[in-house]
């Protein structure tokens, strides 16, 4: 399901999406919230994911890993992060926005 956009939504967001690449080199990939049209999540070769409000162009939440993340999804419920290593680590993370929950580890089926 694709999400829609009011024009002055879509605009700040772009324009938060190029202040981002200029910033912020090392970004591995970008997605849209799945519970908040206006957030974007990022991940990054610096070991977080960050989720960025395109209406206020601010930070909202960064979640430090242990690890470069090579892909970050927003979860489709609740308000979670879905992580995979760049190298290394062939296991899921889901981690919670919420700083005094910890992550859930999801191991990799046949090892």
């Amino acid at each position: 399901m694709r999400t829609r956009f009011s024009s002055g939504t879509e605009g700040k967001a772009v324009c938060l999406l190029r202040q981002l690449m200029r910033t912020h080199r090392s970004i591995y990939g970008i997605d849209w919230s799945q519970t908040k049209p206006t957030e974007i999540v990022t991940c990054s070769l610096d070991k977080t994911i960050k989720v960025w409000d395109s209406k206020t162009m601010t930070l909202r939440t960064r979640i430090k890993t242990g690890y470069p993340v090579w892909r970050a999804r927003g979860l489709p419920f609740g308000r979670g992060v879905l992580s995979l290593a760049q190298r290394g680590e062939t296991a899921l993370e889901m981690f919670s926005r919420e700083p005094r929950i910890r992550p859930w580890y999801l191991t990799s089926s046949g090892r």
